[in-house]
Order: structure tokens, then C-alpha cells, then sequence
């Protein structure tokens, strides 16, 4: 086959939250940008914008842009020869129940490394893939967002953003595809494919990865509080502040509309599911009901009431 290195993305732009974004940065200024970071992200697809000759901006009239309300990061491990690890996650499943009742899917991931020759390993690039294709290359196609952090040395963060070709995804769905052993930046076919007219078993990753315009926005959820999975993990303190925080007038989007606050108290057991979905789906309807019955019930459970 002859590898065909595509220009257009499957979405016109990628959007970034600015309190997701800033909460990731403080993770990996925790370890003074020396490891690691993994994440998933977790948002939506907008519809394209017009202007005011009903042309649309971004992109076809089908396209959609992904939003990134919200970043999770999984159990990890890092070694600085074999970057990061994923581990086993016992609360997958929970995650995704409880972003599923915020309105919000799986969009992408999120990789941090230090300045490189290159964006995206093949172990990286591979992962992605595989992991996409489970849910079908159709719907792959939207869900593979890459967003590449790159901290400098004086501590600022530059993002990039790339997504797989449909290519890649269909090679790594075939089980052609798989990381480079002696090159970090490349994939090894386990057939001969053609990349500039020459036959090859290892292809530079750029060829099977296309750029994504970044933009940021103000999203409907913050990132204020602590998520697990860092050295530093929230605790039952944390939750007091907020709790002791709110007023007596304060709306369920106000107090609880923080996505990690959300999975805090979803994966601690300090409210019953069924109080985890109200609070959950009046986040997404950003509902303006009182948060006041929420609190006490939380308060009295820690014993702050």
C-alpha cells in the first residue's frame, strides 16, 4: 500500500477550556515538569458557526468542532525510560457513567512530554488508535483529538493538537500498525507500505497524524477542585471547603459545577447514586435550582452540620 499523509482533519478546530487546561498544567507543575502526564478528554461536538452571509466559518456545514470541557487522568505510573504507564482503573466504567450524565463524551487524550524533535511517539500515536478503533472507525474519526502539552523550561505550557488518519486507523484496526522499537518517532509495518515512493517497514509518525487549529473557551464546567490520581489527592478537607464555601442561595451549578468535585463525590460514596445523577443533570442543564439540600446532606455526612 502507499501511505497517503492527509492535510485535512476530521474536525475543523479543537477548543480547550481554559479551567481544564490550567488544571492539567498545575498537575504537571507538581513534579516541576519533569514526568509525564496522560489524560482523557471529556466534552462535546459544536455545530459550525455562520456568519452573516449564512457562510459557514469553520469548516463544511457538517463539521463540528470538539469542545474540551474536562480532563481526566487515569491511574498512571512514569519512568523516565519508558515514559508513562497506564494502570488499572477501577473506576472507568463510574467515569464515564457519570460524564455521560453531564452530557459530555469522550472527545480525545491529552499527552505532556518535554521538547522533542517530534509530536507524537508511535507508542502514543498507537495507543490512541487502538483504543479509538474499539468503538469503530466511523466513530473514531470525531473521537481521537491528541492534544500534545509541552512544558519549557521556564515553566509555561504550548499546546499542539493533531488527530490519526483514517488511514492509521484502519492500518492499526488491520493489526498492521505497531510501535517502533529502535525509533521512537516512528511505527513499524509488519508489510512493506510506500512512503515516498520507496517501500519501507518504519514510517516517520507525522505522516499518519494531521494538525488541529486550537482555540480556548470559558466552559460550562470548572476545574477548580483536585483530581485523583495526583501525588497530592484530594481528600474529605477539600470537599468541607467547599461545602463550608456555599451559600444559602447558591444554585447546584454554582456549588457543584466542577467536573473532578462531581467525580469526588461520585467515587467517595457520600451520596447515594441517585443524588449523584440529580446533581450530575442539573450540571448539564446548568439549573439554578438551590444547592442547599445537597450541602446539609453532605455537611451532616462529614459531620460538619
Amino acid at each position: 500500500g502507499i501511505v497517503k499523509q492527509r492535510t485535512t482533519p476530521f474536525v475543523p478546530f479543537i477548543s480547550v477550556s481554559a479551567s481544564a487546561s490550567a488544571c492539567f498544567n498545575r498537575g504537571l507543575a507538581e513534579t516541576n515538569h519533569q514526568q509525564m502526564r496522560f489524560g482523557i478528554l471529556y466534552g462535546r461536538f459544536e455545530r459550525p458557526r455562520y456568519n452573516a452571509d449564512g457562510v459557514v466559518l469553520d469548516g463544511d456545514e457538517n463539521a463540528r468542532g470538539t469542545m474540551v470541557d474536562a480532563i481526566y487522568e487515569p491511574p498512571q505510573a512514569f519512568d523516565p525510560d519508558v515514559g508513562v504507564t497506564l494502570l488499572h482503573d477501577p473506576d472507568a466504567q463510574r467515569v464515564e457513567t457519570i460524564a455521560g450524565l453531564m452530557q459530555l463524551v469522550r472527545v480525545g487524550y491529552i499527552i505532556s512530554h518535554k521538547p522533542r524533535d517530534f509530536a507524537l511517539s508511535g507508542a502514543e500515536l498507537i495507543h490512541v488508535a487502538r483504543t479509538a478503533v474499539a468503538v469503530g472507525i466511523k466513530g473514531a474519526k470525531r473521537g481521537t483529538a491528541i492534544l500534545v502539552a509541552i512544558p519549557s523550561e521556564a515553566g509555561h505550557v504550548a499546546y499542539e493538537a493533531f488527530q490519526p488518519s483514517k488511514q492509521c486507523l484502519r492500518l492499526v484496526r488491520d493489526g498492521v500498525l505497531t510501535h517502533d522499537l529502535n525509533r521512537m518517532d516512528f511505527v513499524r509495518s509488519t508489510c512493506p507500505l510506500r512512503v515516498a515512493k520507496q517501500p519501507t517497514h518504519a514510517i516517520d509518525t507525522h505522516y499518519f497524524t494531521v494538525p488541529i487549529a486550537i482555540r480556548a473557551h470559558t466552559g460550562p464546567l470548572r476545574s477548580d477542585f483536585s483530581p485523583k490520581h495526583r501525588h497530592i489527592q484530594p481528600s474529605q478537607h477539600d470537599l468541607a471547603a467547599v461545602l463550608m464555601a456555599a451559600g444559602p442561595e447558591d444554585s447546584i451549578s454554582r456549588v457543584f459545577g466542577d467536573f473532578h468535585l462531581l467525580l469526588f463525590i461520585a467515587l467517595s460514596g457520600v451520596l447515594a447514586e441517585e443524588d449523584v445523577a440529580v446533581i450530575a443533570t442539573s450540571v448539564a442543564a446548568q439549573s439554578q435550582e438551590p444547592a442547599y439540600g445537597f450541602v446539609l446532606l453532605l455537611k451532616s455526612f462529614l459531620g460538619l452540620a
